[in-house]
This record gives C-alpha cells, sequence and structure tokens, in this order.
C-alpha cells in the first residue's frame, strides 16, 4: 500500500463522538487543517478545522455538499450507532447509517471520491471464537442489518470499510462516551450496573486506532480492514480493569446473557486484524495501553 498525503480536500463526517474525539486528539494539527468536518456542530477536539453544516438525517443535502465540494477522500464514520434507537427508530436510523450513503455511491464514484466507511463489529452474531476480515456478516439486530447492507454497497463500489469494536474514550457529550467512561460515571454517582461476564468484546480507545486509521485514509486499498484490541474481554472484566486504572471503589454486580430479554446482544465479537497488521504495521493494543492512552476521567 502506497501512503502519501491525500489530496485536498478531505470530507469527515461523524467526528463529534468518541471516535472523532480520538482522531481529533491524535491526528497532527497540520492534517486536520487540510481537512473539513461535516456535521450538525464543530466537535471541540477539531475547533481549528474548517467545519461546514450537515444533517445526514435530511435526504438530498449530503449529496448537495459533495458535488459542491467535490472531496478527494471521504471518511463516512456518521452513524446513529444506539442499537436502542435502531429498534425502536429504525427508518430514521437507517437514513444516517444507510440511504444517505447509498444515495451517494454513484456521485462519489462520478467525482472519483475515495471512501472509507467506519463499520462495526456489531455485524457480526457472535456466535465465532474470532472473526476475519473476509467473513461475511451476520447481523441479529437493526442497527448491524443497516451497517451489514451498507457494507455490501461499499464494496461492491471497490471502496474501503473498516470495522472498529466497543470504543473507549472520555465523556463528549450526553448520550456519547466510550464504555469506560459509561462505567465511571456510574461509579462516581454511586450506581452499581449489572455487567455481563459472558459477552465479550475486544474493546480499544479511538486514540490507539487513531493512527492506523490515518494510513488507511491516505493509503490506496480497498476491502476490509479490522482495528480492535488484541483479545476479547468480558464487559465484566473490562469494567474492572477501568475502575482499578482509575482507582475507584468497585460497585458493579455481574449478570448473564442468559437473562436478557432485550434486543439480542452478540455474546462473543473479537475482530482479528491480521491485514492491518500486515499492510500498517498496526499492533492491536491491549486494554491496558488503550486505558493509558486516555486522558484522565473528571469526576461528577
Amino acid at each position: 500500500m502506497q501512503h502519501s498525503a491525500p489530496p485536498s480536500p478531505v470530507l469527515l463526517t461523524g467526528m463529534g463522538g468518541v471516535l472523532g474525539e480520538g482522531l481529533g486528539a491524535c491526528w497532527p494539527e497540520e492534517t486536520k487543517s487540510k481537512m473539513i468536518i461535516a456535521g450538525r456542530r464543530a466537535p471541540k477536539s477539531w475547533m481549528n478545522t474548517p467545519f461546514t453544516s450537515l444533517d445526514l438525517s435530511e435526504g438530498g443535502r449530503f449529496a448537495e455538499l459533495l458535488q459542491r465540494l467535490q472531496p478527494k477522500v471521504l471518511l463516512y464514520a456518521a452513524a446513529e450507532s444506539r442499537i436502542s434507537v435502531c429498534e425502536e427508530s429504525p427508518k430514521e436510523a437507517k437514513q444516517v447509517n444507510l440511504l444517505s450513503l447509498q444515495e451517494c455511491l454513484p456521485l462519489l464514484q462520478e467525482i472519483g471520491t475515495r471512501l472509507v466507511y467506519i463499520s462495526t463489529d456489531q455485524v457480526f452474531d457472535g456466535t465465532q471464537p474470532e472473526i476475519l476480515e473476509n467473513d461475511f456478516p451476520s447481523p441479529i439486530h437493526e442497527y448491524g442489518r443497516q451497517k451489514a447492507e451498507a457494507e455490501a454497497h461499499v464494496l461492491e463500489a471497490s471502496q474501503v470499510v473498516v470495522r472498529i469494536p466497543l470504543l473507549l474514550g472520555p465523556l463528549v457529550e450526553k448520550g456519547r462516551e466510550g464504555a469506560d467512561a459509561w462505567v465511571l460515571r456510574a461509579t462516581m454517582n454511586q450506581t452499581p450496573l449489572s455487567l455481563f461476564t459472558d459477552e465479550y468484546r475486544a474493546a480499544a480507545s479511538a486514540r490507539s486506532l487513531a493512527p492506523a486509521l490515518l494510513q488507511i485514509l491516505y493509503g490506496d486499498g480497498t476491502g476490509v480492514y479490522h482495528l480492535a484490541g488484541h483479545r476479547a474481554w468480558s464487559r465484566w472484566e473490562i469494567a474492572q480493569k477501568v475502575c482499578q486504572h482509575a482507582n475507584v471503589p468497585w460497585i458493579h454486580e455481574p449478570a448473564s446473557l442468559k437473562d436478557w430479554t432485550g434486543t439480542p446482544r452478540p455474546p462473543r465479537l473479537f475482530l482479528t486484524c491480521e491485514r492491518a497488521q500486515a499492510e500498517l504495521g498496526f499492533h492491536p493494543p491491549d486494554l491496558r495501553q488503550s486505558l493509558a492512552a486516555l486522558p484522565q476521567q473528571p469526576k461528577d
């Protein structure tokens, strides 16, 4: 894979959440200044990056923006990733997760835009010990189905899909926080959580994935990449490591997926990262490395 600075402009969507905070904190300011952020409001960690207003819930707006900017590279990280919201409001979620992208793919082809689409481990059912880049998606809930369908369109267009895991990162705003920040906030508020001992995730901090994602954005590869932690931990174990790292008391309770009656949850999602390791020199971070890369969490 060739690695050189991407042609300008580089357009980024979905930078207002945990992933965007991690990228904004780690990518060089010189690089960020040559990009454009599109979203509902300018993210705090991207304040020195040009910004343009975009609401992907409104059909047709994205195509107009792409036609005007003619970007050479597009990072599509915008998503409605809250599984409960996707179940309760599938039509609205689908507009962001799939339809806005699907509507614009012919235009991206026409203007020669390289597309990097951020997907998720949630496109799998969690029955495999590990998930390879060429494994076929097997979603079990609405969010996973929408993302899997979007992946199919992106790959058919010979573009790039990057699957990422459960993310660690600070509270960005209400409803947007990493798995670690969620646990710490509950701990500080003396609110015990019921945490699954049999639901496994290869969690990683967004900051630990940022350098490899920048390489993918700059590169010329197509197809699927995985960026994730080096092993799968249970949600119970992840929370324990988080509290130990933050030196806060343990107040939480064990739970089992066997007793879960809500939207189906994949029991084990471990994305292997062989391609990123071979092509990018990516080293999947262990949980301690990911936690060490994060800023100290403020207390409520």
